[in-house]
């Protein structure tokens, strides 16, 4: 989970190349969408006798311990509500057979499989099925999951160069949602849908004037203590022309069904339906949602329609225990928003950390490490960033205190952390200071947990006084320990593909997009399922 300054948006001045498989709508109506999907040649690896690790750009593996590791990814497709959906490849160009074996797919806390022969001893892959069905912010829309890869005993592998896929979906209700549609869902519409167009009204409506008894953009959710405090900023994003409601705990209750009831009424009911959730203030005073699986997230408060896990209201958290630590934040954000160093051009540098968990073995975790940060400082590179330098624990880290002293505007992290990044990078978080503390991506174990005292996200979003800020302005993390560190690193990365390819400038929006992408390309597994809703 996280701790982060809601809704700032970042510099952006261009954009990176992300790969990943290419689709083209070829038809879409209220009944049938098809489409055509093209793959690259995916990049075979060795790793033992004759076994191979298959990388395909954009994907995930799929397959069961011990059975082969095959690749695979959802696409997403908005249908409609009531209808009943059915998916088939209708063309498929495959490539020639090649003598490969692919490697047994690990236990999760493994990075090399068990080779079992009896699940060698029949075809695998190949296949089509739908992996979820949810509803994002109104829209239906089904993960429609192909494993482009197909392993045969005494052939090979062979890998689609491309498919035709039909979805089949005859229904009457119309797939997009007036009422809850916003700009920002139909940019994430268009990044995320193979048919984004059939979810975004032909038609939508404004204000020209704007009145609290319509609802609000921003719902921000806190209490009569910190109520005054948080009082800058609100009127600064009034002023920016975000409508933005205040509601008081000491009104609308103090429960988490308090909270999450006011929420879901606000969604349905306002004429404006707030598509951003700001809660101020830390656990103790507005408490957060847990249940029997230690899910410890925000994300429960935005759950308001449908039953599963996508946040229809995207939500950030500004965790402090006193106004004191409100004011510094507060500060920071304005100093971020409202009145940035414009002379300094920290806003275009950059920072990505990496610690390797080995630096003799360069295997499949240590490689996702350095994937997504590469990935992370090449974006920001091609977005017109002068400054994007990758620190290496194995490479020596030299000279790495003057560029955190510096400052920048974003700075992302993959290895090994808890309490604080693990040697040789301790101590970096909290050195920026004045105008010039970046947004912290640190998709790494227990970094974003705020319902308890001594994490990263609280102590470095909290860190300096009014007249001297410092650590950061926001923050992304993890609030639990997994083993699931592929998982985390298309997380990480596509949280920069939201920034840079979607063009979504507001971080939560960005790291909405991170999560949807993960979940496709991990097909809505359980263990991608765990790493999206902790991720806050």
């Amino acid at each position: 989970m996280k701790k982060w300054a809601a809704f700032l948006a970042i510099v952006m001045l261009g954009g990176a190349i992300f790969s990943a498989p290419q689709t083209q709508l070829i038809s879409d109506d209220e009944n049938l969408t098809v489409f055509e999907v093209r793959w690259d040649e995916p990049k075979f690896v060795p790793v033992s006798g004759d076994t191979v690790r298959i990388i395909l750009d954009g994907c995930g593996p799929r397959g069961e311990d011990g059975a082969p590791q095959l690749v695979g990814r959802a696409f997403n497709i908005a249908v409609p509500r009531d209808s009943r959906v059915s998916v088939r490849i209708d063309e498929v160009q495959w490539s020639e057979w090649m003598g490969y074996v692919p490697a047994p797919m690990p236990e999760k806390w493994s990075e090399r499989g068990t080779f079992t022969p009896e699940k060698y001893s029949h075809p695998a892959g190949g296949g089509i099925k739908i992996a979820y069905d949810q509803i994002w912010r109104g829209v239906r829309v089904v993960g429609v999951d192909i494993v482009p890869i197909e392993y045969s005993p005494g052939k090979g592998i062979r890998y689609m160069k491309s498919a035709v896929v039909s979805v089949e979906h005859p229904g009457s209700a119309p797939i997009y949602d007036l009422h809850h549609y916003h700009p920002v869902m139909g940019q994430f519409y268009r990044a995320t849908l193979v048919n984004p167009e059939a979810a975004i009204p032909k038609r939508t409506f404004s204000y020209s004037e704007w009145s609290p008894d319509s609802g609000a953009e921003l719902l921000v959710i806190t209490n009569s203590t910190f109520y005054e405090h948080a009082q800058p900023w609100i009127d600064w994003k009034l002023l920016m022309g975000m409508p933005t409601i205040v509601a008081l705990t000491d009104t609308i209750g103090t429960s988490v069904e308090d909270i999450r009831n006011f929420v879901y009424n606000a969604y349905h009911n306002w004429d404006i339906a707030p598509l951003y959730l700001l809660i101020i203030g830390d656990t103790e005073q507005i408490p957060t949602y847990t249940d029997y699986t230690y899910v410890i997230d925000d994300q429960y408060y935005c759950l308001v329609d449908g039953d599963d896990i996508f946040p229809d209201i995207l939500p950030g958290r500004i965790s402090v225990d006193n106004n004191n630590q409100l004011d510094v934040f507060v500060a920071k954000l304005l100093n971020y928003e409202a009145t940035p160093d414009t002379i300094d051009r920290w806003y275009l540098r950059g920072i990505g950390v990496v610690r390797r968990d080995d630096c003799d073995y360069l295997g499949p975790v240590d490689s996702s490490y350095l994937a997504a940060v590469n990935y992370a400082m090449e974006a920001c590179s091609a977005a017109g960033f002068y400054s994007t330098p990758v620190f290496v624990n194995c490479e020596g880290v030299e000279g790495i205190e003057a560029y955190f002293d510096e400052g920048a505007n974003l700075v992302t992290f993959r290895g090994q952390a808890v309490l604080d990044w693990w040697e040789p990078f301790g101590g970096l978080t909290t050195r920026p200071s004045g105008k010039h503390l970046p947004i912290y991506v640190s998709i790494t174990c227990a970094t974003g947990i705020y319902h308890m005292d001594g994490y990263p996200c609280e102590y470095v979003t909290r860190a300096g006084t009014v007249d001297n800020p410092r650590g950061g302005v926001a923050w992304i993390g993890q609030g639990r320990c997994t083993w699931y560190s592929l998982e985390r690193s298309s997380l990480s990365k596509n949280i920069f593909a939201g920034w840079f390819e979607a063009k979504l400038q507001a971080i939560e929006a960005a790291h909405q997009y991170g999560r949807a992408v993960m979940y496709s390309e991990f097909g809505g597994s359980n263990e991608a399922r765990i790493e999206y809703q902790s991720s806050e």
